[in-house]
């Protein structure tokens, strides 16, 4: 079986394990977490493009590096307990195809996801002067386009992590995030090497504290994708390890 038809294949397994578990329902409603926030605030009056940037870092700080990277993390830790990998392993399928599959319905899903959250949030902030809203479009499809590339981003973070080291991976995805978020949002040059202040930057967070730098988005886009596809080779790397 081709590499391509295999990681469908176990892509629709997991897409259907999603639907089924607690994952989706807790996927919904961290994407819900924003636009509530934007209620509250737009009950209390609060509104424009100020309460847009401090509800996207609520995506680019907590949500985007968090929910993926943990959602790949329980995946491979139950793969691990329910002993699939034995079942996986010794069908004929590449073993990379369990990797791909993986990352395609946890990259696809939380990205969908967060992709609506930002966009119905936004609305929600303009509200009060729709005719803003125009002006403000730029800005919007800036802050998808880093949405769903730190999606991406992340879930191949999270399963890179996961696979390299299946027991405590939980700790070791926590520890690197407040890790990754701490140098992110020291003003030095340390900064450049964290993948969440890249995501932010792509996503044009100035007034969020994850702004840009001399690093261009394109620059970020490029470390993204450089970091990105290193951790999606060090899991597939390490699934051919694994004993059945």
């Amino acid at each position: 079986m081709s590499g391509q038809v295999a990681a469908l294949q176990l892509a629709k397994l997991a897409r259907l394990r999603f639907a089924r578990g607690k994952a989706l329902w807790f996927c919904l409603g961290a994407a819900v977490l924003p636009v509530v926030l934007a209620l509250a605030f737009a009950v209390g009056g609060k509104f424009g493009g100020g309460l847009v940037d401090e509800l996207a870092a609520v995506f680019f700080r907590l949500l985007i590096p968090g929910l993926p990277a943990f959602l790949a993390a329980a995946v491979v830790a139950d793969e691990s307990d329910r002993r699939t990998f034995t079942y996986l392993f010794t069908r004929p399928n590449p073993r990379a195809a369990f990797v791909a599959g993986q990352f395609l319905v946890i990259a696809i899903a939380v990205g969908g996801l967060m992709l609506l959250s930002v966009a119905v949030t936004w609305i929600l902030c303009w509200l009060r002067s729709p005719g803003d809203m125009i002006s403000d479009l730029g800005h919007l499809l800036r802050l998808e386009c880093g949405v769903l590339v730190g999606t991406f981003a992340f879930a191949a973070l999270g399963l890179g992590l996961s696979v390299l080291l299946r027991t405590h991976a939980f700790l070791i995805i926590t520890v690197y995030l407040l890790f990754d978020a701490g140098i992110g949002l020291v003003p030095l040059s340390l900064r450049y090497g964290s993948l969440s202040w890249h995501v932010g930057n792509l996503g044009g967070l100035v007034a969020a504290g994850l702004g840009e730098g001399p690093i261009s988005p394109v620059g970020s886009l490029l470390v993204i994708a450089c970091l990105s596809s290193l951790a999606l080779l060090i899991a597939t790397w390490r699934v051919q390890q694994i004993e059945p």
